[in-house]
């Protein structure tokens, strides 16, 4: 019999590509504020606010097995302009999920974090997660919730996404020809493919040795951003115009994510994962084949 997964936040980038990828795995019970996206119409779907904690501990099966919590304002760059939302749904909508697993009996609970939790950037969002990783760590300590708090980074894939970032950089390269930075280009991340976040999200469910415990889930290798254009100016094999431009400070980390700080966290990486090369152009051929059927 298939254990059950409640994933709440299945409308979103994360939670449709888990959604996907677990169906074989577990039962999947998908719930978003707004209605099913997904490709696959036979999920049991609920359509349910994560603020809204009476709906949300209704939908949530007795006794569950996974409560998976993708839901969230994840865009940085939404930090100023949505701080007020972003706070209420990335604190209280967490609390409601933990009280929901509470009350429903709910045996674990993975919670999607960022990088920016362990970053003093990020304004509001890195607040909002720092502040809900603490929530979880504490309800595990007074109310026994195991947990798993992934602290994903970097995430790119060729399936559209308004927080693909990656994905979104190349279809402006393919469409425009032109690559708008603002920035120096020297800015390094560690990008990682998002069937490697699946596959590692994957381990971690399967082993109870992993649980209560934070995890880092970023690629293996680090690229500078001036780098990552020029790659995907030679994988597409045209010129591609690169601007970079002055702004305002930008909330983003420049080098690292990280800072001094109390709290410990443990990169994961898998055996094997997808060669960012290989990726970038899978995500390429995807932007492509769209342009085509359009």
């Amino acid at each position: 019999m298939k254990k059950t997964a409640f994933v709440l936040g299945a409308n979103g980038f994360l939670g449709r590509y888990f959604c996907e990828f677990f169906s074989d795995d577990f039962h999947v019970i998908a719930a978003d504020i707004s209605n099913s996206n997904l490709k696959d119409t036979s999920f049991e779907f609920k359509k349910v606010d994560a603020l809204d904690f009476l709906s949300l501990k209704e939908s949530v099966p007795e006794e569950c097995d996974v409560f998976l919590n993708f839901a969230g304002i994840s865009n940085v760059n939404d930090a100023q302009s949505k701080a007020s939302q972003m706070l209420q749904t990335n604190i209280v909508g967490n609390i409601n999920a933990l009280e929901a697993c509470v009350s429903n009996r709910v045996k674990n609970y993975a919670y999607i974090s960022s990088v920016y939790a362990s970053s003093n950037s990020g304004s509001f969002y890195g607040i909002s997660k720092r502040c809900a990783e603490q929530i979880i760590e504490e309800y595990h300590k007074k109310m026994g919730v195991n947990y798993l708090t992934l602290r994903v980074g970097s995430v790119y894939g060729p399936q559209p996404s308004h927080n693909n970032a990656l994905l979104n950089l190349i279809k402006r390269a393919v469409t425009d020809k032109e690559i708008t930075h603002i920035g120096n280009g020297e800015e390094i991340r560690e990008y990682i493919h998002v069937n490697d976040v699946m596959q590692t999200i994957k381990v971690l469910l399967n082993d109870d040795k992993f649980y209560n415990s934070s995890y880092l889930i970023t690629g293996p290798e680090k690229i500078k951003r001036k780098d990552l254009f020029l790659m995907i100016e030679e994988t597409l094999g045209e010129p591609v115009k690169i601007k970079y431009v002055s702004g305002e400070k930008s909330l983003h980390y420049q080098y690292t994510p990280y800072t001094i700080k109390r709290d410990y966290c443990r990169k994961f990486i898998l055996d094997s994962y997808v060669d960012f090369g290989e990726g970038i152009k899978d995500c390429i051929n995807s932007v492509l084949e769209k342009d085509h059927q359009s």
